[in-house]
């Protein structure tokens, strides 16, 4: 068989092996933080380290059968492309990996949600919502386990849930993202004191960041779809390790008040200050509480 006759490796086979290469990197990425988090928070909730170590054993199924896709590609079926377009059946799993990690994730912050509005109904609406995508992804690995592979997604039935199935993830992010600020912006009360405040305003701000992220790839993961879990999952638990700026700044010693006290003088100074620092380490210890339960 002529050269001419295979397709340009560059577009196919090399496409294949780019990807799962970024992948890796973002899995060493995610092992790190993984690590990170279980050395920093060893006190959380067994919920929250339950949760965390799920999306790891994903990730790790994700690489695995990545790679032996790409190993049987290369190597097993070397020459022959046209299983490329119909690779092996553990290649069809790999969106499975990613859509579950994902899900749980969303439900977790669905969670938060109904917790800190406490408007159950609207967290159970999100839950569902956040739940099609999910469904429709089973119903393609599905089709592709029981089809000709790729070949089984390029038309018909398989293109429209594809493009549904993709076209629900940006909302959803929007969804929550939306519903958490909300939520958090009703502990943003007016005060004179500073702090509580500018915690709220970190975790939104935190909320907006990671939303926009996963927004941009989430369009992205409509073209390429290779490497969008290891980001995804990324971004999360370097949140989850973020939260020790909170408590840093949570903690900070509040004397500043007393120095707006117009008893303060020389002879009621040292009491004064003191009163002051208590109250504001109460507040900040409110505060810190408020911020750590958005994980626990």
């Amino acid at each position: 068989m002529s050269a001419s006759a295979f397709p340009a490796p560059h577009d196919t086979l090399g496409a294949v092996e780019i990807g799962f290469i970024v992948s890796t990197f973002l899995f060493g990425i995610v092992t790190l933080q993984t690590f990170n988090y279980y050395r920093t928070y060893s006190d959380d909730s067994a919920g929250l380290k339950t949760l965390v170590h799920s999306c790891r054993l994903f990730e790790v199924g994700h690489s695995i059968c990545g790679w032996d896709g790409v190993y049987s590609i290369s190597v097993t079926f070397y020459g022959q492309p046209q299983h490329i377009l119909d690779p092996p059946a553990v290649v069809g799993l790999l969106p499975l990996f990613t859509a579950i990690p994902i899900l749980l994730v969303q439900w977790f912050f669905c969670l938060r949600i109904g917790r800190l509005s406490g408007r159950w109904h609207f967290a159970r609406l999100l839950a569902f919502f956040c739940a099609i995508p999910t469904t429709l992804t089973m119903a393609l690995v599905v089709m592709f386990q029981l089809g000709h592979g790729f070949a089984t997604l390029e038309g018909g039935k398989g293109k429209l849930l594809m493009t549904i199935a993709t076209s629900f993830h940006p909302p959803a992010h929007i969804l929550l993202a939306f519903a958490l600020c909300y939520s958090l912006w009703q502990f943003r009360e007016p005060s004179e004191f500073e702090q509580p405040r500018d915690i709220v305003d970190n975790i939104i701000i935190w909320t907006v960041e990671t939303t926009l992220l996963t927004c941009v790839f989430s369009f992205g993961y409509m073209i390429l779809v290779m490497s969008w879990m290891a980001f995804y999952v990324v971004h999360p638990k370097r949140e989850l390790n973020r939260r020790s700026a909170l408590r840093k700044e949570a903690m900070r010693p509040a004397f500043r008040f007393a120095l707006s006290d117009p008893n303060f003088s020389s002879g009621g100074q040292q009491d004064t200050t003191l009163e002051a620092g208590s109250l504001g380490k109460e507040r900040a210890r409110s505060a810190s509480e408020m911020s750590l339960g958005l994980m626990k």
